[in-house]
């Protein structure tokens, strides 16, 4: 649920950090210079520049130093005017349902950004420069810190499935918990390139031969992966995890269900070189049990209930609620 509710509030994220705030404008290509209102969502109202915030934040920040044209933003217009719509929203639903901010929180992250800025004179000037007044930076901390709160009363909570319920969705959808047949790999890949000179494969398969050698003369299978091996699963000795059929190259999948535990086999031959893989413990097909996919299972029955929560909440809030959009391509 934890990602979930960022992925809802953390793109209409405040920061309670200052500092934070202004190093994102300011690398961001936020104009603070332009302080026209874009939208207005009840006694909400927004200016560019947290429009502009919005943007830079679906926009990766690689792009930033080659510049962004007008007419990519532009077409995060919509979106990020979904964003500021629901932020609103969210806010005054805070509100309707009594939830109040101390100003002793507000005063705390103001102190905490005079500390880091060195004096209030600095800070001040720096608010001033992100586009803001101080005391619309309070509001914003008031707005976020009342929205997170509202969130996770109002659908994090909510969206809370028991043992009794996820218990029942297990036992009724048997299907969704089925367990192929599987197998406990370590592998061992020695690259060559496809078009390579039937040369360059010898010599790699005379390297393989003397590896799959040295395992069976005893060598440990997980050290010649972590030397030898040219995939990235050497920094695991070679161990690939549980492989089930169709999840393995079809030259390997016809040798590795055969082996028993602690077998080997290889060098085999495929488009991307030689292989040698080590057999470890088997898994029968059947179910899996409750015990192992109630985590998974919680986290994504939490997450659908979530989003259908949040869907219903907004539209809600939205049917009392004047919404001015004051932008164009919109």
């Amino acid at each position: 649920m934890d990602r979930v509710f960022t992925n809802l509030v953390g793109r209409c994220h405040i920061p309670r950090n200052l500092v934070f705030m202004i190093i994102m404008m300011s690398a961001a290509q936020v104009d603070a210079s332009k302080p026209e209102e874009v939208l207005i969502v009840g006694e909400e109202h927004f200016l560019r520049f947290e429009l502009d915030e919005v943007i830079n934040s679906f926009v990766p920040a690689a792009m930033f130093h080659g510049g962004i044209t007008k007419e990519t933003r532009e077409k995060y217009i919509p979106r990020a005017l979904d964003v500021l719509i629901d932020r609103a929203l969210l806010y005054r639903g805070a509100q309707q349902s009594g939830i109040h901010i101390d100003v002793s929180e507000v005063d705390a992250v103001v102190e905490n950004n005079i500390k880091k800025f060195g004096s209030k004179e600095k800070f001040e000037a720096a608010v001033r420069e992100s586009g803001l007044t101080l005391e619309r930076f309070k509001h914003r901390i008031i707005q976020q810190n009342a929205i997170n709160q509202y969130v996770q009363s109002a659908l994090v909570d909510q969206s809370r499935y028991s043992e009794k319920e996820l218990r029942a969705y297990y036992d009724d959808h048997p299907q969704e918990f089925q367990q192929p047949e599987s197998i406990s790999l370590w592998h061992i890949t020695l690259k060559v390139k496809p078009n390579a000179p039937e040369s360059s494969w010898s010599e790699r398969k005379e390297l393989a031969n003397e590896i799959i050698k040295r395992a069976r003369n005893g060598e440990d299978f997980a050290m010649l992966a972590s030397k030898y091996s040219d995939d990235d699963y050497r920094v695991k000795g070679g161990w690939i995890g549980y492989m089930h059929k169709g999840r393995l190259l079809p030259e390997l999948e016809e040798q590795a269900f055969v082996l028993k535990k602690g077998e080997l086999a290889g060098p085999i031959r495929s488009l991307q070189g030689y292989h040698m893989i080590k057999a470890g413990e088997r898994k029968q097909a059947g179910n899996i049990s409750f015990e192992e996919a109630s985590i998974g299972l919680r986290q994504r029955l939490e997450k659908v209930r979530f989003e259908k929560l949040r869907s219903e909440l907004l539209n809600k809030l939205r049917k009392d609620v004047e919404i001015k959009v004051l932008i164009g391509n919109a």
